[in-house]
């Protein structure tokens, strides 16, 4: 039996969630938070402070996830920056507990620790519930902490009134998982229309991860794991359609195509496919995506080889690195 029964909002399911966790005797409720979100079909990796491994162990989240878990800026991984990749990875984050501790880094902006570096890293919402004793969350210096990173973004979900590890009754326990289920569907509905992606070179050629389209009632996710250049694209339906996301998601899909393929292995009606998709784009509003799209165009006429594959890459990292839609 769950801890606490939740029920997943329909927004988030199926989406990549960042959980970072910091150290509050809170932490354990995590687990059970990210079982429930794993079973209803998000993808959660989890990175934890080492304050938070003196409550909860990384095999524990490990367990409940299927994925690693990370503790250390400076532990061996497969991944030289791994803040940076999960950061890059994660379409929501969720920091809870957040400590005082915590709270006062992020407000300085300093990036000292896995759980710190990968909120400065990350390009999606940040969602932060707050979990302390009473007179540390009564603190006019918390307070003006929470004020910063709201100015800054983040969707603060305050904690509940109850009785406390410290054995006082008042305000600091850590939400319930209901409503930190609740407030990342909220963050996610905050958010503009985005189209954003990493390219990179791995030892197999161009990776493109990760990449997603975001809009308040929809989200299209090809999602490209890292690996060795041999990608499968799998993409999760939106919730409704228009123009602009029919446009959008096929538009990723060609993209994903090439970087399967490499620019030299493409079809000979490609690029007719990719000028009608830029067609599209521009009449759903999005300029700079359609014109981005026709230098792709023609980066794909010359001979086959090296320099058109570079020429490629170019000319995606300018359409895909944050094209804003109206």
């Amino acid at each position: 039996m769950p801890l606490e029964p939740v029920s997943l909002p329909g927004e988030i399911r199926g989406l990549r969630i960042g959980l970072l966790v910091s150290g509050g005797i809170a932490a354990y409720k995590l687990a059970d938070l990210a079982s429930a979100m794993t079973q209803a079909g998000c993808a959660v990796r989890v990175a934890m402070s080492a304050a938070a491994s003196r409550f909860i162990g990384a095999a524990t989240f490990r367990g409940v996830t299927g994925n690693p878990v990370l503790v250390d800026l400076w532990a061996p991984s497969s991944e030289p920056e791994p803040h940076v990749q999960l950061g890059d990875w994660a379409q929501l984050l969720l920091l809870a507990p957040a400590t005082a501790n915590t709270i006062a880094k992020l407000a300085e902006g300093r990036a000292d620790d896995i759980v710190s570096a990968t909120v400065l890293a990350a390009r999606g919402p940040l969602v932060l519930a707050p979990a302390m004793n009473d007179a540390m969350w009564a603190k006019p210096q918390v307070q003006e902490n929470l004020d910063r990173l709201r100015a800054h973004g983040a969707l603060v979900v305050e904690p509940e009134a109850g009785h406390l590890a410290s054995g006082h009754l008042g305000a600091g326990r850590l939400a319930s998982g209901q409503r930190l289920l609740d407030a990342l569907a909220e963050a996610l509905g905050r958010q503009p229309r985005y189209l954003s992606a990493t390219v990179r070179r791995g030892r197999g050629g161009l990776l493109l991860t990760p990449i997603a389209v975001v809009a308040a009632d929809r989200v299209i996710v090809p999602d490209l794991a890292p690996g060795d250049g041999t990608e499968d694209l799998t993409a999760a339906s939106p919730t409704t359609s228009d123009p602009l996301t029919e446009a959008l998601q096929t538009a990723l899909a060609l993209l994903a195509e090439i970087a399967h393929r490499g620019a030299h292995h493409l079809p000979p009606t490609f690029p007719t496919r990719l000028e009608a998709v830029a067609r599209a784009l521009h009449t759903a509003g999005l300029t700079r995506g359609a014109d981005d799209l026709r230098t792709l165009i023609r980066t794909l006429a010359p001979a086959p080889g090296q320099a058109a594959f570079d020429a490629w890459a170019d000319a995606a990292i300018r359409l895909i690195t944050t094209a804003e839609c109206r």
